[in-house]
């Protein structure tokens, strides 16, 4: 799995591309929660490059989404890939995070 954040005044945006399970779950959190990487109004995860996701991540995407959502800050998952997308369908987190209910 590989991580890029990048900040604007308004919005965190953080890429995810490749597989996200049990074994590199954790970096989604760390990678947030690092000084100064902490967004300030909205994170939007593109995870337009993502080609799988366990329960080990959907369960950290949830535990980043409440602990975001404690402090007022909107977590979105941005342009899912096809899989992302299914998972959350399937799981019923489509609205959760902002996603559309037709693939894109």
């Amino acid at each position: 799995m590989e991580i890029e954040v990048e900040h604007s005044p308004s919005v965190t945006v953080m890429r995810v591309a490749g597989e996200v399970d049990a074994d590199n779950c954790a970096a989604l959190g760390s990678s947030i929660s690092n000084e100064g990487s902490r967004p300030t109004d909205a994170l939007n995860i593109d995870m337009a490059e993502t080609t799988f996701l366990d329960s080990s991540a959907i369960s950290e995407l949830l535990r980043i989404h409440t602990s975001l959502a404690a402090d007022g800050i909107g977590v979105s998952i941005v342009n899912p890939s096809p899989a992302v997308h299914r998972v959350l369908e399937i799981t019923g987190l489509l609205a959760t995070f902002g996603v559309d209910a037709a693939p894109a």
